[in-house]
């Protein structure tokens, strides 16, 4: 892998993350003092006494990355105490956020991944698609019941990749896509040994760089003459490249799980997030991103890494080592409890929150003393000048609404950030109104859970668990699929092609009007619910019960280990 760290003797996996946090900390002047973090206020977080203070104008709360973000950080304060803290976060995924708080000084700014490699400036942090941790561990023990009925020799001895592929005109943007292309074109020549279909993102269909006038070589993207023959075949015959999404309980049916660069410039991809807990063999397609964890990765040892020159070679020869495998899938594991889990992520941030502290003690030193936090607050304006509001959870599960409120006079820990003004104070609510539908919709849209078309609430079936019967049968719990509609898009430039859904040609010779294809739908979706009204809820709701019974004796994670 390009980003892997050297070993060092004796050193563990946890060891090996936490030098590479301190090494970026130490190229950051340690005489910051706490104004110069607030003067970022589109990025700045505040932690005192374990509740959030932000900036109305922090980043983008309608967008999804910046809530799941804070909602993350609320639910790893409901699990441990963290001292006060101040910090700044980027929710962009290539690592170039730092330069949005130059005022001056250099900030270490959270990055949720660093596209070009570890030298980089910023200090790595989890990426915010884990919402509530503590319903991440609740989800994840749910794919364990399918791993665990999914044994791994009957699984298929191929290595699987389903995401998004889209052309853009900026050939920048286009290494993430280009790396999937070639992992597309290998799998169409060796289908016997790699899986990996696109699936159509935001309704478009299949669209990939005209290889055969590429202009994009300054950019690196290298055309292969198996590239090109793909690209006529792709022209004819697009089904060969494309495939419907896949949920991720269906991952467990295959010994290997490929994982490709983001589609947007190459950079990181949430699709990580799940794989290493699935029981089975990590792939990374060679790249240059890093993520949080990334030190302790080592291939060989963790995973094993290929490219376009070489995956298929790589799969060959793993699959024929059983001792291999096995150690693979292993270490698999261990880095997700160490890092990934719930417990993981809550030690990480825990520990680079107090490494901030230890860094900063000019500012360490304000933040633990109220008097002096509140008089600094004071002459920064705030009130007045600029605003803050705390961040709380509506609900407790993953994907709850973000609540935003004004603080008062007889706030306990900045009461010096009291509205004065029932004008500003007026403009301030109205603003948290309007912004609040956002984030709601957002919310309920991104991460509800779903069995078999009916919305389950995940509280109250936790709720139940004393009152769960001693077996059940096999289920199929899924996650809210997001269904594509039929319509295509046109192509996003000359220099790219969409070739057309397998399923175009029939929607072409029947030629129904729109309005016959709404009516078609909506009846289509009632029949649906008749349907699923006849199931029997209860047992189906018994058997997600059961699934989620199984993190309740799981043993506390480990926070190091070693592979030596």
């Amino acid at each position: 892998m390009a980003t892997e760290l050297p070993i060092k003797e004796g050193e563990t996996a946890w060891d090996s993350v936490m030098r590479e946090l301190d090494r970026s900390l130490n190229e950051f002047s340690e005489h910051l003092i706490f104004e110069d973090f607030v003067a970022c206020e589109k990025h700045f977080v505040l932690l005192i006494n374990n509740r959030i203070f932000v900036s109305p104008n922090y980043e983008n709360l309608g967008k999804r990355k910046p809530s799941d973000h804070l909602i993350m950080i609320y639910s790893i304060l409901q699990r441990r105490q963290i001292s006060s803290a101040v910090y700044v976060f980027d929710s962009g995924a290539r690592g170039n956020g730092y330069d949005n708080c130059d005022n001056g000084h250099r900030l270490p700014m959270f990055l949720i991944s660093k596209k070009f490699g570890f030298n980089m400036p910023g200090l790595l942090f989890p990426n915010p698609f884990f919402g509530n941790v503590t319903n991440w561990d609740i989800e994840r023990s749910l794919y364990d019941e399918y791993s665990d009925r999914n044994a791994f020799k009957k699984r298929k001895a191929r290595a699987l990749w389903r995401g998004s592929i889209e052309c853009f005109k900026n050939c920048a943007k286009d290494m993430g896509i280009w790396q999937r292309w070639g992992a597309l074109v290998q799998s169409w020549k060796h289908p016997d040994l790699l899986d990996a279909k696109a699936t159509p993102k935001h309704n478009e269909a299949l669209s990939i760089r005209n290889v055969s006038h590429i202009d994009c070589e300054p950019s690196g993207l290298v055309v292969y003459p198996d590239m090109v023959a793909a690209y006529k075949e792709l022209q004819k015959f697009p089904s060969a490249f494309q495939d419907s999404h896949l949920d991720h309980h269906k991952y467990v049916e295959y010994q290997f799980l490929l994982n490709l660069a983001g589609s947007k410039g190459g950079g990181y991809s949430r699709n990580l997030n799940h794989i290493w807990s699935l029981g089975s063999v990590v792939v990374l397609w060679d790249a240059h991103f890093t993520e949080w964890y990334f030190p302790a990765l080592h291939d060989g040892e963790t995973h094993i890494t290929g490219d376009y020159n070489n995956v298929i070679d790589t799969l060959k020869s793993v699959r024929r080592d059983p001792v291999m495998v096995e150690k693979l899938r292993t270490n698999a594991r261990q880095i997700f409890e160490t890092f990934i889990s719930g417990e993981g992520l809550s030690n990480y941030v825990a520990a680079a929150f107090k490494k901030l502290r230890e860094k900063f003690h000019n500012v360490t030193k304000v933040l633990d003393d109220h008097l002096e936090l509140n008089e600094h607050l004071k002459q920064l304006g705030c009130g007045s000048k600029f605003h803050l509001l705390e961040v709380s959870i509506f609900d407790s599960h993953k994907g709850a609404v973000l609540n935003q409120h004004i603080i008062t006079s007889d706030d306990p820990d900045i009461p010096a950030c009291a509205v004065q003004d029932d004008t500003a104070k007026e403009k301030l609510l109205e603003t948290l109104r309007t912004g609040q539908q956002d984030i709601k919709s957002l919310s309920v849209k991104s991460w509800s859970l779903y069995l078999n078309g009916e919305k389950y609430d995940m509280i109250k079936m936790i709720k139940m668990l004393k009152h769960t019967p001693a077996a059940a049968k096999n289920g199929d719990t899924t996650h809210r699929r997001r269904y594509l509609s039929q319509e295509l898009t046109e192509s996003s430039g000359p220099a790219c092609i969409v070739a057309p859904s397998s399923n175009e040609k029939k929607r072409k010779e029947k030629q129904i009007p729109d309005h016959q294809k709404m009516k078609d739908r909506l009846k289509k979706k009632e029949e649906n619910k008749e349907i699923n009204m006849k199931m029997n809820k209860q047992e189906e709701k018994e058997k997600i019960i059961l699934n989620i019974m199984k993190i309740k004796g799981k043993n506390k994670i480990k926070e190091k280990f070693d592979f030596n």
